[in-house]
C-alpha cells in the first residue's frame, strides 16, 4: 500500500511543469552540447593521427563499413551528451519548483546527468585510442561483424539518463518518442556525408610530397608513353609507407624478378618506384628484405633488346640503386636538400650504422650497383644518358670477378 501512494506522488513530467523556456533553452543546450562533444572527438582522433604520421605513421585507409560503423557510432554517443546535458538543464531549477518539497531530487538528477557526461568523455577516449593505435597494420582485415555491439554503450547511457529521472517523475510517452527521435536522427545524420575536414590528410601529403608527387608522375607517364593503367588499389597502396599491403606489394613484385621468365614492363615501373621511394626494412629481422637486388634487374635486362622500354625501365632501376648506393657512401651530388633523398639517407645510415645483420644486405647491394654501373657503360650498347656520359664510373671491388665472368661473359667481352 505504501508503494502504491510513492508511485501516485510522483508528479507527471511535462513542458509546463518544466517551464516553456527552461524546455527550449535545455534541447538548445543539448544539442550545442551534442555538435561541441563530435568535433572535440573528430578533432582530438584527427590530432592524434597528425602525430603519428609525423613520427612516420600511415593514415588509417579504413573500409567504408568500419567508417560508417565510426561515424554512427560517435554520431550515437554525441546524441547521448546531448540528451544528458538537456536533461541535466531541465532540473536545474530547486525541487521545490517541481514536488513542493525541500528533498534535493533535482540535486542528485543534475549530478548524476553529470556523472553520465563524464562516463561518456571516458567512452569516446577509449574509442579514440582504439581507433589510432588499433590500425597501426593499415590495410589489414577489419572485422565488423561484432561492431554492433558497441551500440550498447550509447543505448545503456541513453536508458541510465530516462530510468534516473522515471524514479520520480512520470515519464509515460517521453522515453518512447525521445528513442524514436534519436534513432532517425543518428540514422539521417550517419547517411549524410557531414565529416569535418581534418589535418591529418593534408599533413602526410606535405609529409610525403615528393613520394607522392613521384608516383602521380610515373602512373601518368606509363600511361601516356605505355599504355599501362594501374588500378586505384595499386596506386593507393604505393602511396602507403608500411601497412600490410604495401609489404604485400613489395613481396609480389620482388618475387616476379626472382624467377626465370621474362617480367612484365608494368612490373618493371611498379619495382623502379618502389626503389626510388625507398623505405628501408620492414621488420626486425634480416629476411625482411623486401627489394630486389640489382643483379636480379640485370638478368631481365639480358633477356630484353637493347633498344626497348623495358631495356630504359630496367636501367633507371639500376640508376636508383646506384644513388642508394651513392647516398650509403655519402657521396650523393644531387639534390640532396629534397625531402626524399634525406628520408632515403636517414634510414640507409640507420640501419647500416646501427644493425650489423642488417648492413649486410645493403653491401650486397652497393657492391652490386658498383659493379653493374661500371661495366654496363663500358658495354656501351644502351643508350640511356646516365650511362652516356663522358665521366667514367670508377671501378668496383673484385668481389663478383669470377662469378660474373662465368655467368655475365658479355660484361667482360670489352674489357
Amino acid at each position: 500500500m505504501g508503494i502504491h501512494k510513492k508511485i501516485q506522488l510522483k508528479p507527471r513530467l511535462s513542458i509546463s511543469k518544466i517551464g516553456k523556456l527552461q524546455f527550449w533553452i535545455a534541447i538548445g543546450l543539448g544539442i550545442l552540447s551534442a555538435i561541441v562533444f563530435y568535433l572535440f572527438t573528430f578533432y582530438l582522433l584527427d590530432f592524434m593521427i597528425v602525430m603519428s604520421v609525423l613520427l612516420g605513421g600511415d593514415l588509417p585507409n579504413i573500409s567504408a563499413e568500419v567508417s560508417f560503423f565510426e561515424k554512427s557510432f560517435l554520431i550515437a554517443t554525441s546524441l547521448t551528451v546531448g540528451i544528458t546535458m538537456m536533461i541535466r538543464h531541465w532540473f536545474m531549477q530547486a525541487t521545490f519548483h517541481f514536488q513542493h518539497s525541500r528533498k534535493k531530487i533535482t540535486l542528485r538528477l543534475s549530478n548524476y546527468s553529470l556523472f553520465l557526461y563524464y562516463l561518456i568523455l571516458y567512452v569516446a577516449i577509449v574509442f579514440i585510442r582504439f581507433s589510432v593505435f588499433g590500425k597501426a597494420s593499415v590495410g589489414s582485415h577489419q572485422p565488423i561483424n561484432y561492431n554492433s555491439l558497441f551500440f550498447i554503450i550509447p543505448l545503456y547511457l541513453f536508458f541510465a539518463s530516462w530510468t534516473e529521472v522515471s524514479r520520480y517523475f512520470k515519464t509515460a510517452n517521453w522515453i518512447p518518442y525521445t528513442f524514436l527521435i534519436s534513432i532517425f536522427t543518428v540514422t539521417l545524420m550517419s547517411l549524410i556525408d557531414i565529416k569535418p575536414e581534418g589535418f591529418s590528410k593534408s599533413t602526410f601529403q606535405n609529409c610525403h610530397s615528393e613520394e607522392l608527387d613521384y608516383i602521380d608522375a610515373e602512373v601518368e607517364k606509363a600511361k601516356r608513353d605505355y599504355g599501362i593503367s594501374y588500378s586505384e588499389e595499386t596506386i593507393r597502396t604505393l602511396k602507403q609507407l608500411r601497412t600490410e599491403n604495401s609489404l604485400n606489394q613489395l613481396e609480389k613484385v620482388r618475387l616476379a624478378f626472382k624467377t626465370d621468365v621474362k617480367v612484365s614492363l608494368d612490373t618493371i615501373i611498379l619495382e623502379k618506384i618502389l626503389i626510388h621511394n625507398f623505405k628501408g626494412y620492414y621488420k626486425d629481422r634480416q629476411q625482411s628484405y623486401a627489394y630486389i637486388f640489382p643483379i636480379h634487374a640485370y638478368e631481365q635486362l639480358r633477356k630484353v633488346a637493347p633498344n626497348s622500354h623495358e631495356a630504359t625501365e630496367l636501367l633507371n632501376i639500376l640508376v636508383e640503386f646506384h644513388k642508394l648506393t651513392m647516398l650509403m657512401h655519402d657521396a650523393y651530388y644531387g639534390d640532396k636538400e629534397n625531402i626524399i633523398y634525406y628520408h632515403k639517407e636517414n634510414v640507409l645510415i640507420h640501419n647500416i650504422h646501427n644493425y650489423y645483420d642488417r648492413s649486410f644486405d645493403y653491401g650486397r647491394m652497393a657492391n652490386q650497383s658498383f659493379f653493374l654501373v661500371y661495366h654496363i657503360q663500358k658495354l656501351g650498347i644502351y643508350n640511356h644518358p646516365y650511362f652516356n656520359t663522358k665521366n667514367s664510373f670508377p671501378p668496383p671491388l673484385p668481389i663478383y670477378k669470377d662469378w660474373a665472368r662465368e655467368r655475365f661473359p658479355e660484361l667482360y667481352h670489352n674489357n
